[in-house]
């Protein structure tokens, strides 16, 4: 009954929809979509992440180190791929974080660099270009519309790049390897893709079936 309590089944799949939406999702509403039977409880003062592969110098960063980099506040949506017309899985929250291209910068990575592979706690691992890497509105984030992330949104720290979906945007997120040549994530590997970035969605509310 433990087991049961803490698995996943009452909110995998959740969407946010209906006539009440707002700008930013209450957080308690966000949309959430999980391939976990139960979903990693992670101590933040045991949390490290593990900078590894193309870079000149290996990084293990604590919580606390994340507070030697700049702080990014900023609003952005995300998007399950598996999103259609009028299904809900998509939601808007402010995050805040810092900047993965400024670690992948103190960590060297290297001018041969063709993407990063992110691993999260619950072995997920999922794939995106330098160019995202890089790109300063990618966050490490830690904070969701102005709280500590929960634990089913990657409590203590996720991955966030706007303009991929979902699944790109890895939860509980522990290392992060930058390669230097094309590999497929958990979901590509299964069919999806191979274009991951969402297009102009909408929500339709009248008229509607349930």
């Amino acid at each position: 009954k433990r087991m049961y309590d803490d698995a996943t089944f009452w909110y995998d799949g959740r969407p946010y929809s209906g006539e009440d939406i707002e700008p930013i999702t209450p957080t308690n509403r966000f949309y959430t979509v999980t391939k976990n039977v139960v979903d990693p409880d992670v101590d933040r003062d045991l949390w490290r992440l593990e900078i590894r592969g193309a870079i000149d110098n290996d990084l293990t960063l604590s919580f606390d180190d994340l507070a030697e980099h700049e702080q990014v506040d900023q609003e952005s949506t995300l998007m399950c791929i598996s999103n259609r017309i009028g299904a809900g899985l998509f939601s808007n929250a402010r995050w805040r974080g810092v900047r993965l291209r400024d670690v992948l910068m103190s960590a060297g990575a290297h001018d041969d660099a063709y993407e990063i592979r992110l691993t999260g706690a619950d072995a997920y691992v999922d794939t995106f270009g330098m160019d995202y890497a890089l790109d300063e509105h990618t966050l490490l984030v830690y904070e969701m519309n102005g709280e500590p992330l929960p634990r089913t949104h990657g409590y203590p720290v996720r991955v966030g790049v706007p303009g991929l979906y979902g699944e790109k945007n890895v939860k509980w997120v522990t290392r992060i390897d930058v390669v230097t040549e094309d590999e497929k994530g958990f979901y590509e590997q299964q069919g999806w893709g191979p274009d991951f970035s969402p297009p102009t969605r909408s929500d339709l509310f009248r008229p509607r079936t349930d």
